[in-house]
């Protein structure tokens, strides 16, 4: 049936009437109300915009009226890493949706990020919704600086320091922290008292923990986490410090009258020393303040410091002993000696005899050693063993002989130390006689004497382990380690051989049999002779090196004089001899050469591995040479120079000859030939490129090594990475410490 106009009319205003405010275009509070088109509005957020956030930081925020969820709409660089928010109701009766008052229904939006938000300033964010009835609210433009930078805290005293029983430790933090989260761990942190939190430049930025009664003696550990508030975690600091029954200060404004409390300083370091002996009480730490502390070791009365055991001495403090930077508050200690001395008792600074062991500690002075004949920075003898950390050495100016440290039948502990040599007709960084000391992580030079010495062994069996050693400037000759009659352990250093004039050595081996391990060691830049290694008698064990022989006159990577040594997985190359470069020469003895990786360097003649009068093994080997001169892989100069065995190498781009038999005018160009010697066990030999990752590296300079990638490649041929002797029953990894497979890889580097 059709509707009449009139009719239809009736029919949609009572839909109308019926709808009330549930349509979209408005809404009234009751039956006959107007509609509502009034704005929602922001009556509450809890981070207003230009306020610091933390990276977890939520921002709640509160209509005054309740909203649609669904037409929210979040914008600026923000929203794509919040989580799309949180609704939620401000008013006791969440259920209600009417506006009959203020605050009722979802009328509360907690913003958070769904991971972190991302670090910086003027980060924006914008927010979008319509309330019940439809009306949109003006947009909420908010932006932020988002902090995401770390709280880190120093203490006092740093780590490493001794502290007394009974005194606090200070901790500053570079924010300020929520106490809450502290949190204290190790040996300290479960005899402290929780600690007490104060303000130094911002609120709750420092925190000072006290001993329940006393923290236990000896080196102790302290470890500290919390939250600064923002919410950003520190990474936790981690402190060891020596707790010692007492502390005596020394200042050069002191009077040796006084207690040597931080008040009441003592003005010597040996009346302090005195002092902590009379208390009978061990340990005892001497903290000494900027200055420069003089002592004579000549005369009849020699004032050189002589340690004491159980007294250790700490230098590098602040005047006020508040701080303690030894690099900044530099405390010296200097000797002035200059009358007649001898090498066995020579003028020094510093003195360690019997009865100290490594419990005496010295640690963070300047150390300068006297003149006269003979000088040292620091004399360990007689068993003296102190650890000597964190300093810096001269040893003077001796005319004859300076050294840095001297250890006559004495094992101290050596670590973290720059060490110098002086001058003199010997400068030596370490001198080591009939001594076993450890020596780690320190910086050595030989100093400038005529012949200088990074570290010199005499019958001595010392750990020289992550040094760097540099054999300085010798007027003649420099070596960087020099050893005889000697078996030290040399692992993970970096030894330089030196300027000197005429020769320099990285590493020399006489009548010694040290071990060589996972070292990068270098020639040198001497005027006539520069060597990598040299080793005469002795059998030393050469492992996983990286050699190179220098730029003298004439360069060898390693030369082994009537040597038996093992030289097994190196990167070697002869260097950049003007006149000569060899990668290794074998002068008598016999040496075993194996699964090495040898460039005979790039002089005018260029040897991969040259034999006088020796008797070497060589296998798997991948030997060639480099430059632009005269070049072999390898060369028998007589005819009692023959390999017991020669099997199994890689012997390539060496354009005079791959092997110079007996001499150098029987050359031997194929690889076949070379297979064929009559002499020696040859066999299963190859000429190919090994097909190297980089063989120049980035300077496409193949004599630099530091860049030179020598690894075998995806491209490198069977013949290399499978056409190796099985050595298995010797060593079974490669110069990286990967696990040889078999068949075995040819070179210092297996490829599966």
């Amino acid at each position: 049936m059709r509707r009449s106009g009139a009719g239809l009319s009736a029919v949609v205003f009572g839909l109308f009437l019926l709808t009330g405010c549930g349509g979209g275009g408005g809404r009234s509070d009751g039956a006959g109300a107007p509609a509502d088109k009034i704005p929602p509005k922001l009556s509450a957020i809890n981070s207003p915009g230009g306020a610091t956030l933390g990276p977890k930081s939520a921002l709640v925020v509160t209509f005054d009226e309740p909203v649609q969820p669904q037409t929210l709409i979040l914008g600026g660089t923000m929203a794509p890493e919040s989580d799309g928010g949180v609704w939620s109701s401000s008013a006791a009766k969440p259920s209600e949706k009417t506006h009959s008052a203020s605050g009722l229904g979802n009328d509360r939006l907690t913003i958070g990020p769904k991971s972190a938000w991302s670090g910086g300033a003027d980060r924006t964010l914008s927010i979008n919704v319509q309330d019940l009835a439809g009306n949109p609210i003006q947009t909420v433009q908010l932006s932020y600086t988002i902090d995401i930078d770390l709280p880190t805290a120093s203490a006092m005293p740093p780590n490493g320091s001794p502290l007394a029983k009974g005194e606090a430790i200070t901790l500053l933090f570079s924010k300020s922290m929520q106490p809450s989260t502290l949190s204290l761990g190790g040996d300290l942190g479960a005899t402290s008292d929780g600690g007490v939190w104060s303000t130094t430049t911002r609120a709750d930025d420092t925190v000072t923990l006290r001993p329940g009664a006393t923290w236990p003696i000896g080196a102790q550990t302290l470890t500290v986490g919390a939250t600064d508030t923002l919410g950003n975690e520190m990474a936790p600091l981690l402190l060891t410090l020596s707790i010692v029954e007492e502390v005596l200060h020394v200042s050069p404004a002191g009077d040796d009258a006084n207690d040597g409390t931080k008040a009441n300083p003592k003005k010597t370091i040996s009346a302090a020393i005195a002092e902590g002996v009379n208390l009978n009480l061990v340990p005892v730490a001497v903290l000494v303040s900027e200055g420069t502390y003089s002592v004579d070791s000549g005369g009849p009365s020699p004032t050189q410091v002589v340690l004491a055991e159980g007294v250790s001495l700490y230098g590098g403090y602040s005047a006020d002993f508040s701080r303690r930077d030894p690099s900044a508050q530099t405390a010296v200690i200097q000797d002035l000696g200059a009358d007649a001395a001898s090498s066995g008792n020579p003028h020094r600074a510093i003195e360690a005899g019997s009865g100290i062991t490594p419990s005496t500690v010295v640690d963070g002075f300047t150390v300068i050693g006297g003149a006269g004949p003979y000088s040292s920075g620091i004399f360990n003898h007689d068993g003296g063993a102190p650890t000597l950390t964190g300093n810096s050495i001269n040893g003077g100016r001796g005319s004859i002989q300076s050294i840095g440290i001297q250890n006559n039948a004495s094992s101290p502990s050596i670590r973290n130390n720059t060490i110098r040599g002086g001058g003199g007709e010997s400068s030596h960084g370490i001198f080591n006689t009939a001594s076993s000391p450890t020596v780690e992580n320190n910086i050595v030079d030989g100093g400038q004497g005529t012949t200088s010495y990074g570290v010199r062994n005499l019958s001595s069996s010392p750990l020289i382990r992550n040094n760097t050693v540099r054999g300085g400037s010798g007027g003649a000759a420099s070596y960087g380690v020099y050893n005889v009659s000697s078996a030290p352990a040399i692992r993970g250093n970096t030894l330089h051989g030196g300027g000197g004039s005429s020769n320099s050595t990285g590493l020399y081996n006489n009548a010694s049999s040290p071990t060589v391990e996972n070292n990068t060691i270098y020639g040198g830049s001497g005027g006539n002779n520069s060597m990598g290694i040299f080793s005469s008698s002795g059998a030393p064990l050469i492992r996983s090196n990286t050699v190179d022989g220098g730029e003298g006159g004439l360069s060898y990577g390693i030369l082994n004089q009537i040597s038996f040594a093992t030289i097994r997985n190196n990167a070697v190359s002869g260097g950049r001899g003007r006149s000569l470069s060899q990668g290794i020469l074998n002068n008598g003895g016999a040496p075993v050469i194996q699964n090495n990786t040898i460039n005979g360097g790039s002089g005018s003649f260029s040897y991969g591995i040259l034999n006088e009068s020796a008797s070497p093994t060589i296998e798997n080997n991948l030997v060639f040479t480099s430059g632009n001169g005269t070049r072999y892989c390898i060369v028998e100069t007589t005819s009692n120079a023959d390999p017991v065995s020669l099997r199994n190498n890689d012997l390539f781009d060496c354009p005079a000859a791959l092997y110079g038999d007996e001499g150098f005018t029987n050359k031997l160009t194929s690889i076949d030939a070379v297979n064929a010697l009559a002499d020696t066990a040859a066999g299963g030999n190859v000429s190919i490129d090994p097909a190297f990752v980089d063989k120049d590296g980035a300077d496409e300079d193949l004599n630099t090594l530091a860049d030179n990638d020598w690894h075998l490649s995806s491209a490198s041929p069977a013949a290399v990475t499978e056409g190796g002797l099985d050595l298995s029953n010797d060593f079974t990894d490669d110069k990286e410490g990967v696990t040889r497979t078999l068949p075995q890889s040819i070179g210092a580097y297996e490829r599966d």
